[in-house]
């Protein structure tokens, strides 16, 4: 991660390429929250086991999650109005709080962005796959199937991403969304066609709901609100960032769970009653449209599933090339990661790089013969750990610095970042407890391992580099909604302050 590159001498930053300025709209920064999110793609892959742990009160379990999801994106909209980026929450805690916060979240956050991008490539080969090998298409699904799928999948959504941004998100945004419109028509039918009405008697009175079951249930729902900081990236793409990332770091996750706790309670309703179990359904979409009578549109919805998951990967490139970029150019990676398209202007030593990591979990599974599944299945834990650390610790270095700031005059600041990272902490706690045996704790070693370097990290370059200490953070810019700097008296540096 640490580089240490000085800057060049031939050269100010001025004469670089650099991306686009002011062109993405208030939809289009959105659209790369919710497609990083990917709300369709977690309907059909994580409410099986949402259901499995919590039952009837599983949409109760998806409500709390998007309580404290929403705790976590105001704190982070503190960050966003006060300064833009292009380098993610990394950036925006280096200027807003300290270089010191901003560089322990980058090494999370690059953790979170290095293992989504092959689980979000294996998710595909096991969804795509599936989908292909159903009766209507009887395509083999085998080893060559998912090596297919896996090659398009880690190379055609960055090539979106390269081309143009703009174009890169009114696709994710027409994409996402009509997964979402596709998914919202199946549960009107259920309700429409159930015998019993829409009132379900066992998950109005959270029937076999406990504390351990919400708990159990709520680790994996919060994994499902995974990425929706990423539109923190566009600080300079985007028209107005200062108002539009805020906005879109808190409608993205009130909008996505409505749209979760709606599903799960229809999808449970439309279970009930029949000789179908939702907790042990391989995919409980079509299960359900098959129940209420409608399969042929089950397929539709399953393939609107896996072009979610496209859209979930270009946004997975798009940010974090973006983070990778700015973390390049403040010298803790090598300079070819900066790079910029002169012509397209977008990042492209940065998408290069994400589409030739994607390239070695996919030639290691395939050599040994792993389980595509297993490989989903540990590096999605691995993003999900790595974006959970990260909400955590933003959460709390605001919630700690707006105390220091302003005393008590936004403890609501304060008190939803403790809530937000207390939820997701305990929820880390719970995924670990008791801890699995071998290999099955080894993420939680390579979780614990990178927060400890991100800690020494620090240490060192503050002792040896202060120079590249003093330069993390240092692209970020006052946001437009700030009118006046202040010397910050704890952090001995200067603070974004409010109209």
């Amino acid at each position: 991660m640490v580089a240490v590159n000085p800057p060049p001498d031939d050269a100010s930053p001025t004469d670089q390429p650099d991306l686009r300025k002011g062109v993405l709209s208030l939809f289009e920064v959105f659209a790369q929250s919710m497609a990083d999110m990917g709300p369709s793609a977690a309907v059909g892959a994580i409410s099986a086991l949402v259901f499995a742990t919590s039952g009837a009160g599983s949409w109760l379990v998806w409500a709390l999650a998007t309580v404290a999801l929403l705790c976590v994106s105001c704190t982070l909209s503190y960050l966003a109005k006060r300064a833009t980026t292009t380098g993610g929450l990394y950036a925006l805690l280096a200027r807003v709080v300290n270089p010191g916060a901003g560089l322990v979240v980058a090494w999370v956050e690059g953790l979170a962005v290095a293992a989504a991008l092959p689980a979000v490539m294996f998710q595909a080969a096991i969804f795509l796959g599936s989908y292909i090998a159903l009766p209507l298409f009887g395509l083999p699904d085998n080893v060559w199937t998912a090596l297919v799928i896996c090659l398009v999948f880690a190379l055609v959504p960055g090539l979106f991403t390269y081309y143009d941004i703009r174009l890169s998100t009114r696709l994710m945004l027409i994409l996402e969304m009509t997964s979402i419109a596709l998914i919202t028509l199946l549960m009107i039918i259920v309700l429409a066609t159930h015998p019993g009405g829409i009132f379900n008697h066992d998950e109005l009175t959270l029937h076999g709901l406990s504390f351990h079951t919400i708990l159990l249930g709520g680790t994996l729902t919060i994994f499902a609100f995974n990425g929706f900081e990423s539109c923190t990236v566009y600080g300079r793409e985007a028209r107005n960032p200062g108002r539009a990332i805020p906005a879109s770091l808190v409608g993205s996750v009130g909008l996505a769970g409505l749209f979760f706790v709606f599903s799960s309670y229809v999808i449970f309703l439309g279970f009930s009653g029949t000789s179908h179990n939702v907790g042990t359904s391989a995919n409980p979409l079509m299960d359900v449209a098959d129940i209420a009578g409608v399969s042929w549109l089950g397929y539709i919805v399953s393939l609107g599933v896996i072009i979610g998951i496209f859209s979930v990967m270009i946004a997975a490139y798009a940010g974090g090339a973006r983070f990778f970029l700015t973390l390049s150019r403040e010298g803790l990676l090598p300079r070819s990661l900066g790079t910029v398209s002169a012509k397209r202007k977008t990042p492209i030593g940065a998408t290069i790089f994400m589409g030739t990591w994607c390239f070695v979990p996919l030639v290691i599974v395939f050599a040994i013969h792993a389980s595509v599944n297993n490989a989903y299945g540990n590096f999605g834990s691995l993003a999900g750990y790595g974006a959970a650390a990260m909400y955590i610790g933003a959460a709390l270095f605001v919630g700690i610095s707006v105390i220091h700031k302003f005393g008590l005059r936004r403890l609501d600041l304060t008190v939803a970042g403790l809530v937000g990272a207390a939820a997701l902490g305990y929820g880390i706690y719970v995924s670990f407890n008791p801890l699995v045996p071998f290999p099955g704790d080894i993420w939680l070693f390579i979780f614990c391992g990178v927060v400890a370097v991100a800690c020494a990290s620090y240490i060192w370059l503050k002792v040896a580099h202060r120079d590249v200490l003093a330069r993390i953070g240092s692209s970020a810019e006052p946001s437009e909604v700030v009118t006046e700097h202040a010397a910050d008296p704890v952090l001995g540096r200067s603070v974004l302050c409010e109209r």
